[in-house]
């Protein structure tokens, strides 16, 4: 794309400003699951209460109760890391696990508020407030932040030129 003066300058979408946007959109995002992770290893019976409120039975709470934090946690690094590498392609896709994974919390919080469960609170924060609409669009917002976030990555990757072909998920076979 040349500017409209036709010199040839090359016009990028939102200027300099993408990569900086798609660093905070990681960084927020980043720290959302880590505190989110946190939380449910400092307070491990509010979150065994919350699983349980959603009518999970015993063993599911027994088996879901550690892995969620550590997985949060797992991606709340990787998208920290992903950034400081400048993996852009990478980012994206982390960036868009943590979108399905907001989805995801989005979707069973609902469902347990449409069915009377989730007295216990949502498990997020280690908040034992029953659950309410605002838990739903705060993580809708969240789900929201982390999208653009992976949009902007895929702007920083179509309009660098130092991309290299290795950066891509897609160039492994």
């Amino acid at each position: 794309m040349t500017s409209a003066s036709g010199r040839g300058r090359t016009v990028r979408p939102l200027g300099d400003r993408a990569p900086w946007l798609a660093g905070a959109a990681s960084i927020v995002t980043a720290g959302i699951y880590g505190y989110s992770a946190w939380t449910k290893w400092a307070y491990p019976d509010a979150f065994r209460r919350a699983l349980a409120g959603y009518g999970l039975s015993d063993p599911a709470v027994t088996l879901t109760a550690p892995v969620v934090p550590v997985a949060e946690f797992a991606l709340a690094v990787a998208l920290l890391l992903l950034l400081v590498w400048q993996a852009w392609s990478w980012l994206e896709v982390g960036l868009w696990v943590a979108t399905v994974g907001f989805l995801a919390f989005t979707a069973l919080m609902s469902w347990a508020l449409a069915n009377g469960l989730g007295q216990s609170g949502c498990g997020c924060f280690a908040s034992a407030e029953p659950l309410n609409p605002w838990d739903i669009a705060r993580d809708l917002a969240f789900g929201a932040i982390a999208a653009s976030g992976a949009f902007l990555c895929r702007v920083v990757r179509n309009h660098t030129p130092s991309s290299t072909p290795d950066d891509s998920p897609e160039s492994e076979s």
